[in-house]
């Protein structure tokens, strides 16, 4: 009889360890989970901020190069983020493209007074961005 006891009683231990594990993990999961996405959307909210400062900063850098004149020129160093596509300056304008984790391409665009031309890499990390007057316009381009 005692035996049978002691039996019953590691049995019943052991199913209500494993009903705790199973709530564990059913309340841990979705934790996780959230944890995940929200994560992703930080990131990519940093990488949008990051890509607008760096529009910003063109565009000031441009319209003071072009202010100064003929041959005035400066670099720029800037941390280019995961995620960008593409980087267009048309007339008067610079576009960023970015594409979020959800596969979204976003146009994150800065206004000049100047026109304004030229060609950047947009791999991943630091790069030296040269801005020049040509007279007329500005253009950037990659040191």
């Amino acid at each position: 009889m005692k035996k049978e006891v002691r039996i019953f009683s590691r049995a019943q231990f052991s199913i209500e360890y494993l009903v705790m594990m199973g709530f564990t993990l059913v309340l841990l999961i979705p934790t996780i989970l959230l944890f995940a996405t929200e994560s992703e959307h930080i990131k990519s909210d940093i990488a949008i901020s990051q890509a607008s400062q760096i529009a910003r900063e063109i565009a000031y850098k441009a319209e003071e190069m072009y202010y100064q004149g003929e041959p005035s020129k400066t670099t720029l160093k800037v941390n280019i983020p995961r995620g960008i596509e593409n980087m267009t300056f048309q007339n008067k304008e610079i576009i960023i493209y970015y594409k979020t984790s959800d596969n979204v391409i976003l146009d994150i665009s800065q206004i000049t007074p100047i026109n304004i031309s030229g060609n950047i890499s947009t791999v991943q990390g630091v790069h030296l961005i040269a801005i020049k007057s040509e007279g007329d316009y500005v253009s950037v381009s990659e040191t």
